[in-house]
Formats: structure tokens, C-alpha cells, sequence
């Protein structure tokens, strides 16, 4: 009888509508297969059930709800992913499935697609940003420990995957070698005692074809191993200095609440949101220490096995192996001997998962949310231009205080550029302040009054540096979405809304004259970007000073040949040229 295993998927839009997928194994199907058993949108919660009339059988998948495949048994849902642009959720690409009998393992892909851009957007998108930084479009704080799949060009991420096939075959290999090394095969070769006069004798050795070859596998395996150590160090130390830093704005909130909670005039609802911030970030570094002991445990495995591998390189005879850096074909001898097979065979293995493909399947860190991505690409978009334009960029993100690389924007970090006189600062998801905290702290800043929205994505503002004035300030709102959801003629969307509210903030100045020192209204525009598609929004009213701008990533590191950069540049260089022209 063929048996018959079956998945279903049932996958829910943020309209609640459902909808399902049935996939359907045969006992007498392929095993391993990068058949694409199910495509699913990035923002729908999907569950999964798996049916099996074989009570042992089970179903490895992977998700967003853990780091390794969750497994499922015969008559058991799971729900995958969460959707809704959740954290965490499952980004555009390729996962793998496994349905593992007492006899046979079947392998299988699912996609998740995006919903708001095309696949090869998506690549690009991923690509650019890579470019600027390294592993930039990666969560690196979100690593599969296998089994997951995704687009990306750069072959240092499919590392993890060659550290797992090392790391689950370590004992096998660590076993042949060092039988070999005991009890090597060898071969017959004339050891010449004169040369003129042709006398000789025949002495064994080891330095044959075959060792020529496990030398080569070794040195392989070390290679890969430095160089996962090295990358895995610098996330280590990188979710170190996170950490640290959560930990000391904890205590600063911890104290702001103390004092906040002893003064009864205070609105509840305000002291309530400090300490849901303190719980937030609690909750973070919580995170933060699970993904350090994870990587910490990686490397201990990793320098332990290179340990012994470097052992075997450089304290045994296979130092004295010679040419094994030109081999191509392997010895016949290297097939008959099951040490020396199992050995060629792992090394052709990592070799073919290191060798830059075209194939589109491969093992990878979790990529950053779609959105993300898109907010990260248009801040760069924005900083381009500045640059472009004469400013030097001096602080913030890509550059620390020391002019270091380093990796995510966070939340509310401000990015500094100077050009004679002028001061251009590019704050990222900062918080408006409520005018009664910058006034209390006598110091200059955006303010807010009755705003429901009050963290734009990306607020650029200019300033005088000779009287530290406010010259203008503009905001872009970045929206990876349907035009639908930014614009409706039926009515506001919660888009127009926060474009409403971003109007109506305010700076105060604490050096201007009077008593009157909050200027309203000092946002010029809105600047509202989103993907490139095929219903761009019209916005009919002129009410609200706003602007819509699609862009989308290209496969160049050229920008001018990225969709919608030039208008966006367009947008940008006019208020950057009425800064520059004003006699200040």
C-alpha cells in the first residue's frame, strides 16, 4: 500500500479571511526535492497540520515561532509564523520541510512571498543594502539553527549551513582521521642512497595521492572554521554592546520613573508608559542574553573542532604532505578504503555548499522584515543625496564616534552632517517629544501637542551653527504598502492621519526672544515613500502640503538607476538649495 501523508496549510489575511493549501506525500514519491510544495503571503498568519497514518512519522518545518525546525507530530497543528508584520516573522524566501519515516525522509520547500514588492525587488533590496555593510539585511539576533532558506549573493552566509554539516559530522570525521592517521595506506618508492652510482632502496610512504587528499579535506574544514570564528565573534560582541546599552537606558527610565511616581500631579498614563518601556526592554535584553549564550556555544564548538583539526594539520605526518594543493581527481585507492571515501565525500560535500552558485536555495540568517529593509534602503537613499550635495557626514549610524562601521539603526539615532554653516540632522524613528519634557529640560526640540502620531521614520531638519536656529525641517514617512492603505478617496487612512499630526508639531526655542518660544507648525512637507507598483496615489485635496514618491531598488550600486531616486532627489536638493541660498 502506498501510503499517503498529507500537510495542510491554512494561511489568514489581516481581513481574516482563510484560505488553504493541501500538499499530499506518496510513500513512493522522491525523496529529496526543491519542489515548491506552497507559496504563502509574508503578512498572513499561517498554521500547519500534518497527517500521517505512521504513528513514528514526523514533520520538521521551520518557522518563526524557534530557532531550530519545529517538529510536529500525526494528528498535530502548529502555527508557523504570525504574520501581520510581526516580530518575529517570516520574510520573503524559500523554507524547507521535513517529513521523517522510520524508513525514508522526504524534503520539501514552501515560499513565503512578498506582498507589497516583486521576489527580485526584494533581492535587490537585500543586495544594495549588503553592499553598504555587510549582513545589513540580515537579523543576525534571529539565526536558524537549520533548514532555513533564503535569497541572498554573498556566499558568507551560507556558512552556518557548512558549520552544521561540520559540526553533526565531527565525530565521524575526527574518528577517520585519526585512523588513517594511525594506520595510513601507503605506497612503494625508491629512496636513493647514491645517485651516480644508482644505488637504492625501497622504503614506504605516506605521501600519496590518497593522504594528498585528506590533507586537503583538513585544510578545508580549518579554513571554514577560522572563518565562521570570526564572524560569530563579531556578533558575539556586537549583542554585548546592545545589551550594555539597554542596560544603562533601563536604569535611566528606572530613575525617571522613581522620581515621576512620587509626584501626584503627574498623569497616570504617562508614569504607566515608563514603566511599560522599562518592561519592553527588559523583555529585550532578556532576548538579547538566549541570542549571546546561543552564538557563545557555537564558537566553543567551533574552536574545539578546529582544535583537533589543527592537531591533525600540524602535529602528525600529514605536515610533511606535499602537493595536495594541486589535486584534482581523487585516487582510485580513496574508493576502496571507507575512511578515506567518508572523508572525500564530506569534502566534496563542503566544497560544493562554499562554491558561489546561482542556485536561488540556500541556507542563510534570517533576513530583516521587508519593511525594515525598505527603511533602511530609503534612509540611505536620503543620506546619498546629502552627501552628494556637499555635506560631510560626521555621526551616526554606519559611522560611530570613531568612524567605525557598525550594523542596525536604532531607534531614535540621529545622524549628523555639516556644510559650512549649516548643520543637516537626520533623525530615524525619534520620538516627539511632549512639549512639556523639552521645556522642563531647558533645551531646544521638536514638540508635540495632542498628536496621536509622533515618531516619523525619518525627520531631516537644518540648523544654523552660528546661531543654532531651526532653518526648516521636512519629513519622510516611509510606507511598505499597498497605495490603497496610504490614500482612499472613500475617506482619511491612518496614513493622512499621522501626515495630519506631523504637520502640526512644533519647536521650541529656548533662546528666541519672549515668552512665546514654541513655533508651530515648522514642518514644511511630508514626503510620504513607498514601492514602486502600478497604482500610484493621487492625492486630490490641498489641504496638507505632502508628496508621494515610489521608489525600488535596481540591481546596480548606481542610484540613478534605482526607480524613483531622482525625483526623490528632486525633493530633497530643493530644500537643501533654499538652506544654501538664504545670507545667514
Amino acid at each position: 500500500m502506498d501510503t499517503l501523508i498529507k500537510l495542510i496549510f491554512t494561511q489568514v489575511n489581516m481581513n481574516n479571511k482563510y484560505s488553504e493549501t493541501l500538499v499530499e506525500i506518496r510513500e513512493s514519491d522522491t525523496e529529496k526535492s526543491e519542489e515548491i510544495v506552497g507559496e504563502f503571503n509574508e503578512y498572513n498568519m499561517i498554521d500547519v497540520r500534518f497527517e500521517c497514518p505512521i504513528k513514528e512519522a514526523v514533520l520538521e518545518i521551520d518557522s518563526s515561532i524557534s530557532l531550530y525546525p519545529v517538529k510536529v507530530k500525526p494528528g498535530q497543528n502548529i502555527m508557523i509564523t504570525e504574520g501581520m508584520d510581526s516580530s518575529p516573522m517570516l520574510t520573503p524566501g524559500y523554507y524547507e520541510l521535513r517529513v521523517i519515516l522510520p524508513f525514508k525522509t522526504f524534503e520539501r520547500l514552501y515560499f513565503i512571498k512578498p506582498a507589497t514588492m516583486t521576489f527580485q525587488s526584494i533581492i535587490n533590496l537585500r543586495d544594495f543594502l549588503d553592499s553598504i555593510h555587510e549582513g545589513l539585511s540580515q537579523n543576525i539576533y534571529v539565526q536558524r539553527i537549520s533548514g532555513l532558506k533564503n535569497i541572498f549573493s554573498e556566499d558568507e552566509y551560507l556558512l552556518f549551513k557548512i558549520y552544521n554539516f561540520i559540526e553533526n559530522n565531527s565525530d565521524m570525521l575526527v574518528k577517520n582521521i585519526d585512523s588513517i592517521i594511525r594506520n595510513p595506506i601507503t605506497d612503494i618508492e625508491k629512496v636513493y642512497e647514491d645517485k651516480k652510482a644508482y644505488k637504492s632502496h625501497s622504503a614506504l610512504t605516506s605521501n600519496i595521492a590518497a593522504n594528498k587528499w585528506i590533507k586537503k579535506a583538513v585544510g578545508k574544514t580549518i579554513e571554514i572554521l577560522c572563518d565562521l570564528e570570526a564572524k560569530y565573534v563579531k556578533i558575539f560582541y556586537k549583542l554585548d554592546t546592545i545589551a550594555k546599552d539597554k542596560r544603562a537606558a533601563i536604569k535611566r527610565l528606572e530613575y525617571e520613573y522613581a522620581s515621576l511616581s512620587k509626584d501626584k500631579t503627574i498623569v497616570f498614563n504617562f508614569i504607566k508608559s515608563k514603566q511599560n518601556s522599562i518592561k519592553f526592554m527588559r523583555e529585550d535584553v532578556d532576548r538579547i542574553n538566549v541570542q549571546s549564550r546561543y552564538i557563545k556555544d557555537i564558537l566553543e564548538k567551533v574552536v574545539n573542532i578546529k582544535s583537533r583539526f589543527l592537531y591533525f594539520m600540524y602535529e602528525t605526518w600529514l605536515k610533511d604532505i606535499e602537493g595536495y594543493d594541486r589535486l584534482i581527481k581523487p585516487a582510485a585507492c580513496i574508493f576502496k578504503d571507507d575512511r578515506y571515501y567518508s572523508i572525500y565525500e564530506a569534502y566534496n560535500d563542503i566544497e560544493s555548499m562554499d562554491k558561489k552558485d546561482k542556485n536561488p536555495v540556500r541556507s542563510a540568517f534570517q533576513s530583516k522584515k521587508t519593511s525594515k529593509l525598505f527603511e533602511y534602503y530609503v534612509t540611505y537613499l536620503v543620506i546619498n543625496i546629502l552627501i552628494d550635495n556637499g555635506f560631510k557626514w560626521s555621526e551616526g549610524w554606519l559611522l560611530n564616534n570613531d568612524g567605525q562601521e557598525v550594523g542596525d539603526i536604532p531607534p531614535g539615532e540621529i545622524m549628523k552632517f555639516y556644510r559650512n554653516n549649516i548643520r543637516c540632522e537626520v533623525a530615524y524613528e525619534k520620538e516627539v517629544a511632549v512639549d512639556y519634557d523639552i521645556i522642563s529640560k531647558n533645551t531646544s526640540g521638536f514638540v508635540r501637542i495632542n498628536a496621536r502620531h509622533y515618531t516619523p521614520d525619518i525627520r531631516i531638519a537644518f540648523y544654523n551653527m552660528n546661531s543654532g536656529l531651526l532653518i526648516t525641517a521636512f519629513i519622510i514617512e516611509v510606507k511598505c504598502c499597498r497605495s490603497r492603505y496610504i490614500y482612499s478617496s472613500n475617506g482619511p487612512t491612518n496614513v493622512i492621519e499621522q501626515v495630519k499630526d506631523y504637520c502640526n508639531l512644533g519647536y521650541y526655542d529656548k533662546n528666541s526672544s519672549g515668552k512665546r518660544k514654541t513655533r508651530q507648525g515648522v514642518i514644511e512637507e511630508v514626503l510620504i515613500v513607498y514601492p514602486r507598483q502600478n497604482n500610484p496615489v493621487r492625492y486630490e485635496y490641498d489641504d496638507l502640503n505632502i508628496s508621494f514618491i515610489q521608489v525600488e531598488a535596481a540591481g546596480s550600486k548606481d542610484l540613478s538607476r534605482h526607480y524613483g531616486y531622482n525625483k526623490l532627489r528632486i525633493e530633497v536638493e530643493k530644500y537643501i538649495e533654499a538652506v544654501m541660498n538664504l545670507r545667514m
